[in-house]
């Protein structure tokens, strides 16, 4: 889905709905790349500049963790094995100063050759002009690999496709296998928002230590926004800056979050609170003491605690007659280029390589995603990296009609929320009185965004 934040003057750190989300498809293939076939051979990578000997040094950025930096070199090293006469400086580190580092490169037009951004940050970046390349008009890249619904929702500004998605993420309910072993749990189960009150409300009478939720603030505020995508079928503006819920259907929303409390299917908000951003280190979880959190697909890793917790995958809760299916997909990250790279040719032939290339696939795994290239997941599922059941969550999201987020700049958006998701949760507002309010609080938001427009 999309993501978007302020300007880039104004940015903070935050995308929306803890990172933001939406449905997503594409603007189709460029050029014909038949030769690359279902991604191209690591035969079909060599450059041409590589047959004339010219040398050529790219700069290559991302964050990430050890996992995923170790496999990024073994692939960088690959390709210039492959390429000798394509050298690849890596640039690479923690998430933490990585987005400001970024904005002040591409703003004075010294950003490495390759970058990976997080999708939430384009809507601004391409508000300041044409810094990322238009990989649309690319001959070298196969955007048949991916899907055309998903590029445009994410990453088509402008009818310019602006980077390719590293990989894809949905949210979906993360389980404890161990725990909730009754057949209403399963990677094929749906369960309705009344069930899930009735669970949660069944399982805490039956142990009191119990609650079925494990949840925070920005996991509120993600669950939040899907129950009123199934209410109206859009996320919660669009794309003329139009406030798409009504402030009863907020309210009802708020008043399911109090309910949750009272009827202990999630902890009080003194002890969720201590846990944002950092859910899987509350010790109840560790402890089979809570059982199902909705994050990221990609989470799915660090929900297991280092293989402490045996996790399972449950589609989203969802109302069999909800108007939205309240499912989000977005890029796990994006590779874009800018456009003041030197080397644009070799840098849109290493970019393909990299996102499409069987042997590309084979080194990276999955360490940014489910990969969102075609011939890049087929790699994955034949070497048994790639579950069929994760393959499957993702397809069925795409399927499911996911919401999408527009591209547009939310400014302090989330923040918003978030305060008032913390106020009804601690009673300081009834629900009915912070819908009234941050209905008007909103509203004056998105006036104030349509007019920097």
């Amino acid at each position: 889905m999309k993501c978007l934040k302020k300007g880039i003057a104004l940015l903070t750190a935050v995308g929306m709905i803890a990172g933001a989300v939406a449905g997503c498809g594409g603007s189709g293939s460029a050029g014909d790349n038949s030769a690359q076939g279902n991604g191209g051979s690591s035969a079909a990578a060599q450059t041409e500049a590589g047959a004339s000997g010219d040398k050529v040094v790219l700069r290559f950025a991302w964050w990430g963790g050890e996992e995923r930096h170790n496999a990024t070199l073994e692939a960088i090293a690959k390709y210039e094995e492959l390429n000798p006469n394509v050298t690849i400086e890596p640039e690479y580190g923690g998430f933490d100063g990585y987005q400001q580092k970024l904005i002040t490169q591409l703003s004075g037009n010294s950003a490495a050759d390759i970058i990976q951004i997080d999708q939430p940050w384009l809507a601004d970046i391409n508000k300041q002009g044409d810094l990322l390349m238009d990989l649309s008009t690319v001959e070298a890249i196969d955007l048949s690999q991916f899907d055309e619904t998903f590029l445009k929702n994410c990453l088509e500004f402008d009818g310019k496709v602006v980077g390719l998605p590293t990989g894809m993420n949905t949210n979906v309910f993360l389980y404890n296998k161990d725990v909730l072993q009754d057949d209403r749990f399963g990677a094929d189960k749906t369960i309705s928002w009344k069930e899930l009150m009735e669970i949660g409300t069944e399982l805490h009478a039956q142990d009191p230590d119990f609650y079925l939720l494990n949840v925070e603030q920005t996991i509120l505020n993600l669950m939040l926004h899907s129950y009123l995508n199934q209410k109206t079928g859009e996320y919660i503006f669009n794309n003329d800056y139009e406030r798409t819920f009504t402030e009863e259907q907020l309210a009802e929303g708020f008043q399911m979050i109090v309910d949750w409390i009272d009827n202990g299917v999630i902890e009080p908000a003194v002890v969720n609170g201590i846990y944002v951003n950092r859910w899987y280190e509350n010790p109840k979880w560790i402890d089979g003491k809570l059982g199902i959190c909705q994050v990221w697909l990609s989470s799915q890793s660090t929900a297991t605690v280092d293989g402490a917790i045996d996790v399972g995958v449950m589609p989203m809760v969802r109302d069999a007659d909800g108007v939205g299916s309240g499912v989000m997909i977005r890029p796990s990250q994006v590779y874009s280029i800018p456009s003041s790279t030197k080397y644009p040719e070799e840098a849109t032939k290493f970019l393909n390589w990299l996102t499409n290339d069987p042997e590309a696939s084979a080194i990276l795994k999955d360490t940014r995603g489910v990969p969102a290239s075609a011939a890049a997941r087929e790699v994955l599922l034949e070497m048994g990296i790639l579950s069929e059941e994760n393959n499957r969550v993702v397809e069925n999201a795409m399927a499911a009609g996911a919401m999408t987020i527009p591209n547009l700049p939310t400014g302090d958006m989330e923040q918003m929320w978030l305060d008032a998701i913390q106020e009804v949760e601690y009673k300081v507002a009834t629900p009915e009185e912070k819908a009234k309010e941050l209905v008007t609080d909103f509203d004056e938001l998105l006036a104030e965004l349509k007019g920097q427009q």
